[in-house]
């Protein structure tokens, strides 16, 4: 009882600590036996503790004595002091150890004399005693308890650690006992982002248990075909939206996952280089092959579309990038920076995948071109057996253009929305302009007009739309519509197609008919033209824009069993658009603005014919027909997985578009933004990892060559008896301040070289030790610069040479192609024959074979290096001369960001 105030119980007396006796302490301390205390000026302990003979009662005040020590503790058993008592040993039967010895002598009586006590048995001797009283020891209590108290301390470390671990082996376990908890750990550290993480919970989180087993046994796989396909896909997916999230799980919950290099290796089966894709016709070739396995025919639609890029100019892999490339490389050096990128697609009608076929990076286009392209690409589709049935596009004039170089007729007098196959002439491709933007451009021409007149002359206006909306919002409330003040105020959202099909709507033409006829209200009188023109149009956009097979009404996909309904509506829509007119009475497919109407009524048309020949036939290779897989939103779901890739960049560079088309290629698990359209079915990428790992690969072509040939870039002063070139400047003398340059970056190209060269000698050759090095060079070094030899830098000048060369033979335009460093390199080396260069190394090149001279390979390495420090330069400069002054898109985004 300590720490006991004598007001509370009067009877008790609470002493102090004899803090100024430390003898006397200690032994209070010991008495109280409390681990690890030690008490404090304020500290008590009670009268009960000490025995009556402690106290001083002689004087008024009751005191402890000076030698008192607290003896009287209820402690618990296991602190209580046992007092000591040996028991006597138990009686028991001893073994005779003599049975089996051969008989003493008996003769022998003093022997024998001796082994018997005064009663006449045997004594016992000392092994048997040992023997029958195991616990007998020749060690102290003190030594035996201190032993058991070590072993027993020792005990309870082991069971803590081991409890620890327990619990941490079940936090694991309960970590990787499913992939969503993953996903969710990965959310929490803001490792991903949302999106990301409701794609990956969508696709990952309800996997095998074996997949899990695999994730936990932490085998030693090695390629592809020992991950299974589900653990590559969540692997490439994750590691396609955040690198470090995926080096995350790998180190931190110990998974089998596959390694980045790994990884790598399998994006490795698509060059991902401009051009029709090889992999892409692989993979529909091995999938044709088990479509007719299963008795099925491979059928798709081709879907044609390009998304606007940045100009922009970088030097990779061995050459420039950003320039024009429709798949045989950019080798002119008056090609144009590529400004758009122009993809193909392929989207199954009978199946669920779409793959792209390829890509090309162009500035502009003309509709024979682009019917070129179209026809290699159905030629193509021919070869691997898959068939193609129709292209869509979108309305601008180079298409039309595209399509009349095609065979085929957008005329309205004589429409005929379909061409012949370019691979076989029996079959007929059909065209459809996409629905989506053929309806934003018939809102656009409604909008702007304000009136349009049916075919009986009945007025529609816009007006009520406007009207109806006003109505909404000054009530609070709508009907049952999502018509809101975005769809009127369009104009700042052209591209939203979302849009426009919330204005050409069953529900509006509904409210408007309600207000009309039951309200009675007056801004609505005269209104039933415009119902009949909403629903009509929302009739045929949704009888092409199908896409669940178990759609009710107008959404219902097309079938032997609905086809007089669906057929109705189709001839219906395609004898009220062309009855359209403007408000001066001229028709709107004859008008300026007819694309959308005559768009529309030619994908009525093709739909029709599509039907009647897969469909509603002799002998039909389908059972229905979703009109949905028409349309251009599996494009556009591509281009928005792009964009995301580069952090949703509405204009990726051409290096940013082929990372993200070679990644996107051969997975289809990445879920893409919304774009100017959302994702309505599970159409997803095919998978091309197995079927294209045995591609051939395009080897070097001739560009090295083409290079070196049209390029003189063998030095040589100009001839002083030459009249005609003494006007012209010397491009093989360099200025005092390009030597400055040169010799910095010289040190520069030192330290690359000596990560990479293994001869100790050639590596000493680099630099100069003893020499004073350049001026500018002695002014800019702190301590931490190259010196770089005299031998060195003149290598680096003479490369510096054959560059300005370079640029006057292309009249200062960048070079095209892979071959500038190697050509730039044997020039040098031609260059500098004659010169004495790294004079240390005259012995050393005899030291190798003739292929391996290191005087030589150490002459090419320093002239590549320098060259790409230069063109890497080169190419910076021209894309600030391309961007000039106009920033005025990141000087308004800073704007808006700093004022909100």
């Amino acid at each position: 009882m300590s720490s006991l105030k004598s007001h509370c119980f009067p009877f008790l007396h609470a002493s102090r600590f004899p803090h100024c006796d430390a003898e006397r302490l200690r032994r209070w301390v010991i008495n109280v036996k409390r681990d690890a205390w030690t008490p404090v000026a304020r500290s008590r302990l009670c009268s009960e503790h000490f025995k009556a003979e402690c106290f001083d009662r002689t004087g008024q005040t009751v005191r402890l004595k000076a030698d008192a020590v607290p003896t009287i503790f209820t402690f618990p058993n296991h602190l209580k002091k046992k007092p000591w008592s040996h028991k006597p040993p138990a009686a028991r039967s001893m073994p005779d150890d003599n049975e089996n010895k051969p008989p003493e002598d008996v003769s022998n009586e003093s022997s024998y004399h001796r082994h018997l006590p005064s009663d006449g048995h045997p004594l016992p001797d000392a092994s048997s005693v040992q023997r029958d009283h195991p616990y007998t020891t020749i060690e102290s209590s003190k030594e035996l308890k201190r032993k058991r108290d070590k072993t027993t301390e020792s005990l309870e470390k082991c069971n803590k650690k081991l409890k620890v671990q327990q619990q941490e082996s079940k936090h694991l376990k309960q970590k990787v006992d499913s992939l969503s908890g993953i996903i969710h750990s990965l959310q929490d550290k803001h490792l991903i982002s949302d999106s990301c993480t409701e794609m990956l919970e969508s696709t990952f989180s309800d996997v095998s248990k074996e997949l899990m087993k695999q994730l936990l046994n932490k085998k030693n796989n090695k390629g592809s075909e020992a991950y299974p396909e589900e653990l590559r896909f969540f692997a490439m997916t994750l590691q396609f939206y955040s690198a470090k999230a995926y080096n995350y799980i790998r180190q931190t919950f110990d998974l089998a996952l596959p390694h980045p290099e790994l990884i790598r290796a399998w994006y490795a089966v698509n060059d991902g280089d401009p051009g029709f894709t090889k992999p892409t016709f692989l993979a529909l070739q091995a999938c044709v092959e088990d479509d007719r396995k299963n008795g099925k025919e491979t059928i798709c639609a081709v879907i044609i579309d390009e998304m606007s890029i940045r100009k922009h100019v970088e030097f990779v892999n061995k050459m420039f990038q950003g320039y024009v490339d429709i798949g045989n490389g950019t080798i002119n050096d008056s090609t144009p920076l590529a400004k758009d990128v122009l993809v193909l697609m392929a989207v199954s009608i009978n199946g669920s995948w779409k793959i792209p076929l390829g890509y090309f990076f162009i500035d502009t286009m003309t509709g024979q071109e682009r019917a070129n392209l179209v026809s290699e690409c159905f030629y193509r589709l021919h070869a691997v057996g898959v068939k193609a049935v129709s292209l869509t596009c979108d309305g601008p004039s180079c298409h039309f253009a595209m399509m009349r170089t095609l065979g085929a007729d957008m005329a309205v007098e004589n429409m005929r929305p379909s061409f012949p196959h370019p691979a076989d002439s029996s079959q007929q491709v059909h065209v459809f302009l996409d629905v989506c933007h053929m309806l934003k451009l018939i809102r656009n021409s409604f909008a702007d007009g304000g009136i349009l007149k049916d075919k009986d002359g009945n007025t529609i206006r816009w007006e009520h739309i406007e009207k109806l909306n006003s109505l909404q919002e000054s009530e609070g409330l709508g009907l049952k519509n999502r018509l809101r003040h975005a769809r009127i105020g369009w104009r700042k959202q052209k591209m939203r197609i979302n849009l426009a099909t919330h204005v050409f709507s069953a529900s509006v033409a509904d409210m408007l008919e309600y207000c009309s006829d039951h309200l009675k209200l007056p801004q609505f009188q005269g209104c039933t033209a415009t119902v009949t023109f909403l629903r009509m149009v929302d009739a045929v956009f949704d009888l092409l824009n199908s896409r669940n097979p178990l759609g009710k009404g107008c959404k219902a996909p097309m079938r032997s069993t609905n086809k007089d309904r669906t057929m109705k509506i189709l001839d219906e829509g395609d004898h009220y658009i062309l009855g359209l007119k403007d408000a001066a009475g001229k028709p709107m497919h004859a008008g300026p603005r007819k694309t959308g109407f005559i768009g529309l009524v030619a994908s009525m048309r093709s739909v029709a014919s599509i039907f009647r020949e897969l469909v509603d036939c002799e002998s039909p290779v389908m059972k229905y027909l979703l009109t949905y897989k028409f349309s251009q939103d599996q494009l556009e779901l591509l281009f928005s997985a792009v964009r995301c890739k580069g952090g949703f960049d509405n204009n990726p560079t051409t290096q940013q578009f082929k990372a993200a088309y070679k990644r996107l290629f051969i997975r289809h698990n990445i879920k893409p933004g919304t774009g100017e359209c959302i994702v309505h079915d599970n159409t997803q990428i095919l998978n091309v990892l197995e079927e294209a790992a045995n591609v051939d690969r395009n080897p070097a072509g001739f560009s090295s060559i083409s290079t070196a040939r049209k390029c003189d870039v063998i030095g040589g002063a100009p001839l002083q008896d030459d009249h005609e070139y003494k006007g012209v400047p010397n491009f093989m003398e360099v200025s005092l301040h390009k030597q400055d340059a040169i010799n910095y970056i010289t040190g520069f190209v030192v330290r690359i070289l000596k990560k990479h060269l293994d001869c100790w000698k050639c590596t000493e050759a680099l630099t100069d030790t003893h020499g004073k090095g350049h001026p500018f060079f002695a002014l800019k070094n702190r301590g931490g610069l190259e010196k770089p030899s005299p031998s060195l830098v003149t290598v680096c000048v003479e490369t510096e040479k054959c560059l300005q060369l370079l640029l006057k033979s292309s009249g200062g335009k960048l070079q095209q192609g892979t071959g500038i460093q190697s050509t730039v390199s044997s020039a040098v080396l031609q260059n500098t024959a004659d010169k004495k260069l790294f004079a240390n190394l005259e012995s050393h090149m005899f030291d190798t074979s003739v292929e391996e001279n290191h005087l030589h390979i150490l002459i090419k390495l320093a002239s590549r290096c320098f060259t790409e420090i230069r063109l890497h330069h080169l190419g910076k400069g021209l894309k600030e001369s391309l961007m000039g002054t106009h920033v005025r898109k990141q000087q308004m985004s800073k704007l808006i960001c700093f004022e909100h």
